[in-house]
């Protein structure tokens, strides 16, 4: 699975023999607004939505972040085509000043990510950056509200869904929700950690 500026969508290599439109709040329709190019759904992607309902898929998904590291640079060596269009990680710095314009800390696995990996496109996702140069800077997101208080979004599936961070008293709730305002709010867990987001939607694709 590659991104095409050409064509502006990711696709799997066996796709639906009928490919069809993306309806409001389907989580697998992948297109690039900025390329104008139709909306979606692969087999492929719709497999692994099914797959994320699997609780087995949960307790795999637990991993330290050593763990993780080496999974992620497994799959990067294995598949250097998912991740062309990567942008670079942050330092420090970068998180603290974040952080501050937050008024909070971020979550410790999307902090650990965005200094050893980075964002931009990313596997099968895209992912919100720590680097304020960058096109995908999370705190450049839309403003998407959740329970009355913002949301940090961290992705977005290209066809009006968000992936984030609903705030609580004191930072984030780790665990990652999906939110469609286009469907009338539709919400949903869509992993319980970042760790997790990034093992089910960016890697298992």
């Amino acid at each position: 699975i590659g991104y095409s500026r050409d064509i502006g969508f990711r696709s799997s290599r066996q796709s639906c023999a009928s490919s069809k439109q993306v309806e409001s709040g389907c989580h697998r329709g992948y297109a690039n607004p900025r390329y104008k190019a139709p909306l979606v759904v692969s087999c492929a992607r719709a497999r692994c939505l099914e797959r994320l309902s699997q609780p087995h898929l949960r307790l795999r998904c637990a991993m330290t972040p050593t763990e993780f590291d080496n999974r992620v640079r497994t799959a990067m060596v294995e598949k250097p085509a998912w991740f062309k269009g990567i942008e670079p990680s942050v330092d420090l710095d970068a998180v603290t000043e974040v952080e501050s314009e937050l008024g909070c800390t971020l979550p410790t696995e999307f902090k650990h990510f965005a200094m050893n990996f980075g964002g931009g496109y990313f596997g099968g996702v895209n992912l919100s950056t720590l680097d304020e140069a960058s096109g995908w800077y999370v705190l450049s997101r839309p403003a998407i509200k959740v329970d009355g208080k913002a949301m940090l979004v961290i992705s977005d599936d290209e066809a009006g869904g968000y992936y984030g961070f609903a705030r609580t008293n004191d930072g984030f709730d780790p665990a990652v929700l999906y939110v469609n305002p286009d469907d009338g709010g539709h919400r949903e867990d869509a992993a319980s950690s970042f760790f997790e987001f990034i093992e089910k939607f960016a890697l298992n694709v």
